[in-house]
């Protein structure tokens, strides 16, 4: 089934439309209070877009389409785009199959998604260097699934990839993810925001590690993954930190290659960490006062009643945002 986030349906409407997003929201508020309880406030968003002449499903089987326009459940999607990241490749057995996958993030002018490569063909693309970062390729027959929230673009066995084909151009990278993302302050957030923070690092706790599904990451109950059964773990890790900008602060939780990034170092060499405390503690001191950018999601941890926010991706802060902070 395709799934579309109520941010996406609204920037959809504003973009065809010429709207804003406020008259967009007072439009779906009405429709609303209208149906009451008969309609989510996505499929109220649906309703304005249909009334206003906005097809917010395209058929796009057999055409090429740019990343922002990727949505869970469409198959057969053609699309160009330049890689920006590639994680490697990690094995799986679910008890049922074994085999390897690769993960990379692609993008092209409209935005960024993660790409996931079941296919052996393809993943061996990666392995054997045919594929590198800032490469442009296309992409034949994937398929969009989602993943807590956020969109992935998987290719399979139907799939296949073309590297630097003829003719195509991309140029600077959206660094926009599936989710529309705008920078607020922490005092602002409410539980599901996406949003885009910047501020500073005051505090950082000892990374923690977990037993998860080597195929869609989820953690393991009792060695089982509720989507794939039994399985052979896979460690991952997670990192929490205090995080300030000044108007308030929240606990960040980072996961899997965001821990990676955000720590410089290899899958290995993180948990290798737990059993080198002297190496832990030096990087962690390094990051207390760092300065960044978090994009990610506000989530309520039930157990302790308090917002955090899980992290997405980081990025330095330029020394040009330093300046322009400052004179704020």
């Amino acid at each position: 089934m395709l799934k579309i986030s109520y941010d996406e349906i609204v920037r959809i409407i504003c973009e065809e439309k010429g709207l804003s997003k406020s008259e967009v929201d007072v439009k779906v508020s009405e429709k609303t209070k209208q149906l009451g309880d008969l309609v989510s406030k996505e499929g109220a968003a649906h309703i304005v877009a249909s009334q206003l002449g906005v097809k917010v499903f395209q058929n796009v089987a057999g055409k090429e389409i740019k990343v922002k326009e990727i949505f869970p459940g469409m198959s057969i999607i053609n699309t160009n785009a330049r890689i920006t990241n590639l994680f490697g490749i990690r094995e799986f057995d679910t008890g049922q199959r074994k085999g390897r996958v690769a993960t990379l993030v692609i993008g092209d002018e409209t935005g960024i998604i993660r790409l996931v490569i079941w296919d052996e063909r393809l993943i061996k693309f990666v392995e054997d260097g045919k594929i590198r970062e800032n490469d442009i390729i296309k992409i034949k027959s994937g398929y969009a699934r989602d993943n807590n929230g956020y969109k992935e673009l998987h290719l399979g066995a139907k799939s296949d990839i073309i590297v630097s084909p003829a003719g195509v151009f991309i140029g600077d990278i959206t660094r926009q993810s599936s989710v529309s993302y705008s920078r607020k302050k922490i005092s602002e957030l409410n539980e599901n925001d996406n949003a885009e923070l910047y501020g500073t690092i005051v505090q950082v706790f000892e990374p923690r590690f977990y037993d998860a599904c080597p195929s869609c990451g989820k953690k393991l109950v009792d060695n089982r993954c509720s989507e794939h059964g039994n399985v052979v773990a896979t460690t991952l890790p997670v990192l929490n930190v205090f995080f300030d900008d000044g108007f308030g602060n929240i606990r960040v939780v980072f996961f899997r290659d965001i821990v990676e990034k955000i720590l410089g170092l290899g899958k290995n060499e993180v948990i290798g960490l737990n059993e080198n405390p002297e190496r832990l503690e030096v990087i962690r001191n390094s990051l207390l006062g760092k300065q960044l950018v978090i994009v990610g999601r506000t989530t309520k941890n039930q157990m302790f009643d308090r917002l955090e926010f899980t992290a997405r991706d980081i990025k330095e802060v330029s020394a040009e945002e330093i300046l322009k902070d400052m004179q704020k």
